[in-house]
């Protein structure tokens, strides 16, 4: 919890779920409308975005995040507990346009994947994201955003950062059933060399996503997200060094999202792997730790504060 707290004060992340909100308010007299869903905070990954267009300047456009993972990986005839801490922000500026930033660390003890029982700083990484397209009524709203972004290497000494430049593109498409919204996502990942011949080299990275999210009330939201990754092989590098084979994995993970305040929302979940892969030397040394859903089955909890 000390950890958390701090990783509050000092943060900037995006996690877990939620839907985009482009609505503008509604005005107390006008007739009664669906509350709007708001938008995610990890996982890779968005926090609550709003309508740009408003003149409303009481509409939230920055958010802080910090959040706790914690998953049991099968590696070397054990389950290795892993614990993962995020922090990180997101920001909708007037024009269409947002940034995310995130940054994580990992720590376990005990455990045949690191002998350092200490924790370890992962990769930063950065997003920015376009507003591109909006049509309907703010009940049925849809909209489309693209965005691009980066992964940068982490600390040479760690063993869960990667020393690689990872580049991705994605776009979200999301439509709104008055209390119900959709959201389906597609992000290629352009894998970079590594700086180290001990991390294992990775061809590029497809993910393909599709979530549900519904609003029972003023301050309870619930949601599921379905994710499948493709991870391809990188052929170019010597056989020793690169992964053995192409990898599919898949996972579905159900969320609860309530509101503590105006300004505070804490997101409690669960991730269940629905395709396995096996873990072996040179999955661990692809240190893919901030691709979810890779390493095994999780609990998390993400605390998200709204400006």
């Amino acid at each position: 919890m000390k950890k958390i707290f701090c990783f509050t004060l000092f943060s900037l992340s995006f996690s877990a779920f939620s839907l985009v909100d482009y609505s503008a308010p509604v005005a107390e007299d006008s007739p009664a409308q669906a509350s709007p869903v708001k938008n995610r905070p990890a996982s890779i990954s968005n926090l609550s975005r709003v309508d740009s267009s408003s003149a409303d300047t009481s509409q939230k456009v920055f958010s802080l995040n910090s959040g706790f993972e914690t998953l049991e990986v099968p590696y070397k005839n054990k389950n290795n507990k892993v614990s993962i801490y995020s922090i990180g922000g997101h920001f909708q500026t007037p024009y269409n346009i947002f940034l995310d930033a995130s940054y994580w660390s990992a720590g376990v003890r005990n455990s045949t994947i690191s002998s350092r029982n200490h924790e370890q700083w992962g990769n930063p990484a950065l997003k920015l994201g376009f507003n591109w397209l909006k049509f309907g009524a703010a009940q049925d709203l849809s909209t489309v955003d693209f965005y691009a972004g980066a992964m940068l290497p982490g600390q040479k000494k760690s063993d869960f950062a990667s020393t690689r430049t990872d580049k991705f593109l994605g776009v979200e498409i999301t439509k709104r059933f008055y209390d119900f919204a959709l959201q389906l996502g597609y992000e290629m990942r352009v894998v970079g060399t590594p700086q180290t011949e001990k991390e294992t080299a990775v061809g590029n990275i497809q993910k393909l996503s599709a979530a549900l999210g519904w609003k029972v009330s003023s301050d309870i939201r619930f949601g599921v997200e379905g994710i499948l990754y493709k991870l391809a092989s990188n052929h170019l590098e010597k056989p020793n060094t690169a992964l053995s084979k192409d990898l599919e994995f898949a996972y579905v993970s159900p969320k609860m999202i309530l509101t503590l305040a105006s300004f505070v929302d804490l997101e409690l979940g669960a991730l269940y792997q629905t395709r396995k892969i096996e873990i072996k030397d040179d999955v661990i040394e692809a240190r893919l730790w901030d691709v979810k859903g890779l390493y095994g089955n999780s609990l998390f909890a993400n605390l998200s504060f709204s400006l």
